[in-house]
């Protein structure tokens, strides 16, 4: 009999993403475009990568977007 658990995996993921210039009262903004992780076939050794920026919630695309606006603040 098959069984199911739920967890959350920690994963490598390349976050491909444009940064908009400030305009009118909005400061400087990150759009994320795509999430990519690596997946390779066990049999072919087929390499895919597959955009799961759609399986995100908003709330993960946030801290992404927090996550990278980090990286410039930080290096400044």
């Amino acid at each position: 009999m098959s069984q199911e658990h739920k967890t959350v995996l920690e994963v490598e993921a390349t976050v491909k993403y444009d940064i908009l210039p400030p305009e009118h009262d909005l400061p400087q903004q990150i759009d994320i475009l795509e999430v990519l992780v690596q997946t390779t076939n066990p049999k072919t050794g087929k390499i895919r990568k597959i955009n799961i920026l759609n399986t995100l919630t908003a709330a993960e695309v946030i801290n992404l977007e927090d996550e990278i606006a980090g990286v410039f603040d930080n290096a400044g």
